[in-house]
């Protein structure tokens, strides 16, 4: 997770006009919301009146891995009252953006502990990724290097939200795992293939499940807090962003 800075700065002008109104939770929807739009995607409604949490737990987050299978992830979503479809169409986002190699190097080297690539990759991507992401090299400070690498290996446009990343899971170059999977389970890869038909489909859908994704653990009223600073909690304490 990246560019909290910018969270930090709408959180500051908005601060000036109305102190203590805006909670960071509807900053972050919001401009996630915004996101979307100028990605391609469409400018939602988005209700809003969220309230910050108090604790704050990188370990409370309910996200799959990207090395889970299809059935996992589902279980994980269905815990948190998302559905296949939900998970199938929220999945896209990975059509945008950056992921670190750390997260598909056992697919390049070692996957499922044989000491080979992942079978379901296609070579000339296997190629590329093991050119950008080698065996772990430690620097002389210890930090070991974690490069990005486009999520999208499918496009030419890896910051436009679009169906390439499905077109993609046909043609065997999603990058993680877990993204793979969706083309080898039966409604999984009927909807990958609906949406590649029908892109407007997709942008659609992704407003919708976006919207019930904004619903989960939504704290009103008076729980909560609204946060004077969206890294730290009103007591002080320092924190992450809820």
């Amino acid at each position: 997770m990246r560019t909290f800075d910018v969270i930090d700065d709408i959180k500051a002008e908005l601060e000036k006009e109305c102190s203590g109104v805006v909670s960071c939770a509807d900053i972050l929807a919001l401009a996630t919301r915004d996101a979307v739009a100028l990605s391609g995607g469409a400018a939602y409604a988005l209700p809003t009146g969220r309230r910050d949490g108090t604790i704050s737990r990188a370990a409370d987050v309910q996200l799959p891995s990207p090395s889970s299978s299809v059935e996992t992830a589902e279980a994980d979503f269905r815990s948190i009252n998302l559905d296949l479809v939900d998970l199938t169409t929220l999945l896209g986002a990975h059509g945008v953006g950056f992921c670190h190699c750390s997260l598909v190097t056992t697919r390049l080297y070692n996957y499922q502990g044989t000491g080979l690539s992942d079978p379901i990759m296609d070579p000339a991507m296997l190629s590329s990724l093991k050119q950008k992401c080698p065996p772990e090299v430690v620097l002389p400070s210890n930090i070991t290097r974690d490069t990005r690498i486009f999520l999208n290996q499918a496009t030419s446009k890896p910051f436009f939200l679009d169906t390439s990343f499905y077109q993609g899971l046909f043609s065997e170059k999603a990058v993680l795992e877990l993204d793979q999977g969706l083309a080898f389970t039966d409604v999984t890869s009927k909807l990958a293939a609906r949406y590649v038909r029908r892109p407007k489909r997709f942008v659609h859908q992704f407003s919708k499940s976006m919207i019930k994704l904004g619903y989960v653990g939504v704290l009103t009223g008076e729980e909560g807090e609204i946060r004077l600073d969206c890294r730290k909690v009103n007591n002080g304490t320092q924190t992450t962003l809820s």
